[in-house]
């Protein structure tokens, strides 16, 4: 674990894969979902393709919450809707955010090392290669990606996992002051992939 070079939370540190791979291991998620619990914090993943600038596998934790992918309408689903079977989430529940969320976001509910697992079975089967994982609250989201990191000319940046987690990260001022609301919800549509 490490310091973040480039924080964008006033706590924030990372976590490194010790072997070399790109994505979370299940190990990984284990140890980074049990510490985010235990701080009352979040963690976040960018996948290559998703604002991931480094090709190691490495998890973002954060020392604070917010609540606004969890305060957004979310409805329950069942395991077979996105591809698994009820045995491949333990105690888990499965849910989804619903409109006015622009694109899928699944969402896995119960202890950290329930979710570590039926994340790490989501991750195994979906059709994206490009994804961001946000996880607070007791609750881990699988955001697929679209083919767009960047969403120009809504968003001039790559768009990751702390602008989905509602933070976002503006490298010039003056794109910040004229930032819309509309131009905000673009870039989210372009960035992400619509439910089937």
């Amino acid at each position: 674990m490490t310091g973040n070079a480039f924080p964008f939370a006033s706590r924030q540190a990372i976590f490194w894969a010790t072997e070399r791979c790109r994505e979370p291991s299940l190990a990984m998620l284990h140890v980074a979902y049990a510490t985010e619990d235990a701080v009352a914090g979040t963690t976040i993943v960018n996948s290559m393709g998703a604002s991931g600038s480094i090709t190691r596998s490495h998890i973002h934790l954060l020392g604070s919450c917010t609540d606004f992918l969890g305060a957004l309408p979310q409805s329950q689903i069942e395991p077979s809707f996105v591809g698994l079977a009820a045995a491949h989430l333990g105690d888990c529940e499965l849910w989804r955010l619903d409109l006015p969320f622009p694109i899928m976001a699944i969402g896995v509910r119960g202890s950290a090392s329930q979710r570590a697992q039926a994340m790490h079975q989501l991750l195994e089967c979906r059709s994206t290669p490009a994804f961001n994982l946000i996880s607070s609250n007791e609750t881990s989201w699988l955001i697929p990606r679209s083919t767009i990191e960047t969403p120009a000319p809504h968003f001039q940046q790559a768009l990751g996992g702390a602008e989905l987690w509602g933070r976002w990260c503006f490298a010039n001022p003056k794109a910040f002051e004229q930032a819309t609301e509309q131009d905000l919800e673009a870039a989210i549509r372009l960035a992400g992939t619509s439910w089937p």
